[in-house]
């Protein structure tokens, strides 16, 4: 155990989780932690510091092909069939007609894309896919041609006066996961498939429950009930090409099954489900690919980026309980650093194993993730140390821009930018006259773009915190003599 987990351990009895995560990782645009007394389990920072995995990555071309492992990588894909269990409380014979059917549905589109069909599951299946979009697309074409077979079910149980929950019964629900996973040879479970990806794809259908029907804001199309994939975060990054899909923001989610022991208990990891649908029919030809050694390597950068979610996220969470905060607060400081050290330094390995031209989503969504911990720590610390944290920041904001335009991704785009307004005007108040001027103005339009997208009619949230960063920019433009123009 490192000193500083050792001295973690001393304290945490001190130390409770508290505040709701925030929408894309942290972002600053957030409103700020309240200290509140908290009600959720412990985190056992030193618990999350051992499990940290190695921060060494081998270079691209030294990764060796696994020829002799038995796990796969690719995209694990649920379907679930709602309301099944009472259809064959009502009729068995018509309930499994209808599995018969959906079977058939989902095994000539899946291997459309290239898919295949891994588990049956009771009332569902697992398809297995090579590509993000690839599943995607699969999954939406089996829910298209199913909403005709669903409305004759529909009709052919009422002619026998079986009447169904709700209009929404029969309809599919998906969650696509994307990791390792591998198919049993031998015993009674031979045939199945099983492991990491599966369980993630389990998840996320389940968790799209509640996301099922509700509407989905920040949309850039209302998205019905029936145009739903549903997709982990996971998977979010290695959609190459995002502007072919009406698709959410991302919604937080907390994972049944995903808690982890503490000394107090069990804590629960959040994590992101996004909804997707193609604006248009295209063909597998003519649908972005991602190389199998990008995906190999993601897969392999996926357990240092993982990690450092973890400590960032406990990062946030963290507070003092009132009557031990004065005393445990150096104790705390320096956990952070090294919490956020260590957070960085995951980053920036998982970096070098995928490049902005390997995995571009991918790419931009661990930057932005590394940029909130740049400033998280430039927080913690003073003169040099601070600004070169904050100029590091800033770097990967633009990195992240790269990826993330006007254009191709306007949602992400604004969150951005907010994020660059907030870092620029945190560098500014370390510099001093023309150099503040100018970081002040860069932060200013850094705002005015995030307010390009986030308008007051469909974002008002978003819009309202943009509106309060701009405005507080430009009274420190308007006091250091600078024009508010």
């Amino acid at each position: 155990m490192s000193i500083a987990a050792q001295e973690l351990k001393r304290t945490m009895s001190a130390i409770q989780s508290t505040t709701q995560s925030t929408r894309r990782a942290c972002c600053p645009l957030a409103a700020p932690t309240r200290r509140t007394r908290p009600s959720l389990p412990t985190l056992d920072f030193g618990a999350i510091l051992r499990e940290m995995p190695s921060l060494t990555i081998m270079p691209k071309a030294s990764i060796p092909a696994s020829t002799k492992s038995k796990d796969k990588r690719g995209f694990a894909a649920f379907i679930d069939l709602r309301d099944s269990t009472y259809v064959w409380n009502q009729n068995a014979d018509i309930a499994e007609e209808i599995l018969q059917d959906l079977n058939r549905i989902a095994v000539l589109h899946s291997k459309q894309w290239g898919g295949k069909i891994g588990n049956f599951t009771g009332d569902g299946f697992l398809l297995l896919f090579e590509q993000a979009e690839f599943a995607i697309r699969g999954l939406a074409a089996v829910i298209d041609s199913w909403d005709d077979r669903r409305t004759h079910y529909r009709a052919k149980l009422e002619a026998l006066d079986v009447l169904l929950p709700d209009d929404h019964s029969l309809s599919l629900r998906t969650g696509v996961a994307f990791g390792n996973y591998r198919e049993i040879s031998s015993g009674d479970l031979a045939g199945n498939v099983a492991g990491k990806a599966i369980n993630h794809a389990s998840r996320c259908e389940s968790a799209s429950k509640a996301h099922f029907e509700a509407t989905i804001e920040n949309a850039p199309k209302p998205l019905g009930a029936y145009q739903r994939v549903f997709i982990a975060a996971s998977v979010y990054g290695l959609v190459s090409k995002k502007t072919d899909y009406w698709y959410s923001k991302q919604m937080q989610v907390t994972h049944k099954g995903y808690e982890r022991a503490t000394a107090e208990g069990f804590a629960t990891t959040t994590d992101y489900i996004d909804a997707f649908w193609p604006k248009a029919d295209q063909s597998p030809a003519n649908t972005a690919h991602v190389s199998q050694a990008t995906l190999q390597r993601v897969a392999k950068a996926t357990a240092q980026i993982h990690a450092a979610d973890r400590l960032l996220e406990a990062r946030h969470k963290i507070t003092v309980g009132d009557e031990l905060r004065d005393a445990a607060q150096g104790a705390l400081g320096k956990t952070a650093r090294d919490v956020l050290s260590r957070a960085i330094a995951a980053y920036r390995a998982g970096l070098q194993s995928v490049s902005r031209e390997d995995a571009p989503s991918y790419y931009a969504d661990t930057q932005v993730k590394m940029g909130i911990a740049l400033r998280d720590q430039a927080n913690l610390l003073a003169g040099e140390a601070r600004a070169t944290r904050l100029s590091e920041a800033v770097d990967a904001c633009r990195e992240v821009l790269k990826v993330q335009t006007l254009e191709a991704a306007p949602v992400d785009y604004a969150m951005t930018q907010g994020n660059l307004g907030v870092v620029l005007r945190d560098q500014a108040d370390l510099l001093k006259g023309e150099a503040r001027a100018a970081r002040l103005t860069e932060s200013r339009l850094a705002f005015e773009n995030t307010l390009k997208v986030f308008d007051a009619q469909h974002h008002p949230h978003d819009h309202q915190k943009a509106k309060v960063h701009l405005e507080h920019t430009i009274r420190l433009i308007i006091e250091q003599g600078g024009s508010n123009k």
